[in-house]
């Protein structure tokens, strides 16, 4: 690397991304020709026990309060290679990635100053992939786009363009955009990204004081506020890959919770938290059992096609009716144009088989469901509620208001669980919450409590409550704050977990 110019030469050496085992072998040959080292604030400082006796380093990182201008140091760059030395500018991660590395090797030419780059790990990929997350994945995202979060501020115009980088479908890097980051995760979701859509924040990747900040679009500003700079945010669902490959990513990891669901319930949001790094405890205050009485259920099946609407308020009433209707040797296509449902969890049951409901409210309630009936206009139509007996029933009640003929038909039956022995043991463990799901389960729930421990459960445990009529049920009981997510489905319930 010796120089016979009559001028210096300069080298823009990639010093990676933070980690001393991620410097290039070239970079390091650098460090040990250079007469003058000026370097950055993200490099690891390790690497300076390399440069030769007698060789002088120079600080010129930029940071809040302590700005080297850049021109100031294209200026020094100058002034030291007109001198005849050799020069090592070491910039972290890669020279021309987001790092000017290109403005100084423009100005040096100018000037006829020799000048070459040596190209440096970047942290826009290295710093993920260190963390368990991928960029690309075969099945997930077949690309990957890298952004500034921070534009020069005398552009007339912004050159990121987020309305497309929002229809992207692939992963999105956005580096030294931690200030702002809720302002361009605005720009996203205002362009068509989904809120939902999942985000990391990694600051001061591959060092000791690495912190991950795991979230969603919608919330991943407002959890990753008391980072510090340098990060990268990684937007997309190769986030959740880095879950197997990493567990620490999981956002969930070490949160305990209860579950009162009835076991197939139980089991779907076990499969849920379990995926985002949650203990879950099943201890169902409610049983499900089929009605060995048929006789009702048959009628329906047989006559379906003189019903206008078959309505169901629960997977379970569509798990039992099924059930029979294969029994029976029902033809699917009769189910056609009469099918109301809930919510997408009931749904679901029938989209599994491949018929697709024909009736479905915004929102996930029975009073909704009524009232979106009520819209199809059912004054003198046949309908059939195929669910569970209820205690108090306004659903029935609204549709018989408006005219319909209503066969009230039971598919299963609900019991108690009583095992106050599994409930008293579940409740002394530590519980970030618990988890409740019908209105029922929490009369269970509460009859079952040992009186001295349920002012320490209300106290240090937070009630979780999948809809509006579980949140009476819950605030009856004495329990001041419930929470209760916009979607009342299980997916609902864990979205409202992650977003603590």
């Amino acid at each position: 690397m010796s120089n016979k110019n009559k001028f210096g030469k300069v080298f823009l050496v990639g010093a990676g991304p933070g980690d001393i085992g991620l410097i290039t072998a070239k970079a390091i040959a650098c460090v040990q020709a250079a007469d003058i080292i000026l370097y950055d604030k993200l490099i690891d400082k390790d690497i300076l026990k390399y440069r030769k006796s007698g060789s002088i380093i120079e600080y010129v990182g930029k940071e809040k309060g302590k700005m080297f201008q850049q021109e100031g140091i294209n200026d020094l760059l100058l002034e030291y290679a007109r001198t005849g030395k050799t020069v090592a500018r070491l910039k972290g991660g890669d020279p021309f990635i987001f790092g000017r590395g290109q403005e100084e090797m423009l100005f040096l030419k100018e000037h006829g100053i020799d000048c070459e780059v040596i190209p440096g790990v970047s942290s826009f990929y290295a710093v993920p992939e260190l963390c368990g997350i991928p960029l690309t994945h075969r099945d997930i995202s077949s690309g990957f786009m890298v952004l500034t979060g921070h534009e020069n501020p005398n552009k007339i115009v912004e050159n990121v363009e987020w309305k497309h980088a929002a229809k992207f479908n692939g992963t999105i890097v956005i580096m030294m955009g931690l200030s702002n980051l809720a302002e361009l995760t605005g720009k996203l979701i205002k362009y068509g990204k989904s809120a939902k859509t999942l985000a990391a924040v990694i600051a001061h990747g591959v060092t000791p004081k690495q912190k991950i900040v795991i979230g969603t679009m919608g919330d991943i500003a407002k959890k990753s506020c008391e980072l510090t700079s340098p990060a990268i945010c990684v937007i997309g669902d190769v986030v959740k890959v880095g879950f197997s490959l990493n567990p620490d990513l999981k956002p969930l990891l070490n949160k305990h919770y209860l579950s009162t669901a009835s076991e197939d319930l139980n089991r779907d949001m076990n499969a849920i938290l379990k995926q985002w790094g949650a203990t879950l405890d099943c201890l169902p205050m409610i049983r499900i059992e089929e009605n060995k009485d048929t006789v009702l259920l048959d009628q329906i099946i047989s006559d379906v096609k003189k019903f206008d609407w078959l309505v169901f308020t629960s997977r379970h009433g569509v798990q039992y009716f099924l059930k029979r209707f294969a029994a029976l040797k029902g033809k699917m296509n009769a189910l056609n144009g009469r099918l109301a449902c809930v919510g997408t969890g009931t749904a679901r049951e029938f989209t599994k088989c491949g018929i697709q409901p024909d009736l479905m409210p915004a929102i996930f309630t029975t009073k909704d469901l009524g009232l979106a009936l009520l819209k199809q206009g059912i004054s003198g139509k046949k309908l059939a509620l195929i669910r569970t007996k209820m205690d108090t029933d306004p659903l029935k009640k609204m549709l018989k208001k408006s005219g319909a003929d209503i066969t009230d038909c039971f598919a299963y039956n609900v019991a108690d669980t009583n095992d106050t022995v599994a409930l008293k043991k579940a409740v002394t463990r530590k519980l970030d919450g618990i988890f409740f799901l019908s209105p029922r389960s929490v009369r269970v729930f509460f009859e079952l409590m040992p009186e001295k421990d349920l002012k320490r459960v209300k106290k240090e445990i937070s009630f979780f409550s999948i809809g509006t009529v579980t949140t009476q049920a819950l605030k009856k009981q004495g329990v001041k704050i419930v929470k209760a997510p916009k979607e009342h489905t299980v997916q609902g319930l864990v979205n409202l977990c992650l977003g603590e």
